[in-house]
């Protein structure tokens, strides 16, 4: 059995809205299969852009990860 999955989806909402509407999307999308190892963190950052995005995404991505490591 694979180990569980922690992907994250994110995006920035003040250049594109239609980005953060398509991520809102496919998150919904992958979360309607229901896949058992499968965890997915779906969140907008609407004050973000493109370019301040990344330092968030690492804090968060890292939290997530040693959260889990903690929990098992």
């Amino acid at each position: 059995m694979l180990p569980p999955a922690l992907p994250a989806l994110a995006a920035e909402g003040l250049r594109g809205a239609d980005t953060a509407e398509l991520t809102g999307r496919l998150g919904a999308s992958l979360a309607s299969r229901r896949y058992p190892s499968l965890r997915l963190t779906t969140r907008i950052f609407p004050e973000e852009t493109h370019f301040t995005i990344l330092p968030i995404l690492v804090a968060h991505g890292l939290r997530a990860v040693f959260a889990a490591e903690r929990g098992r």
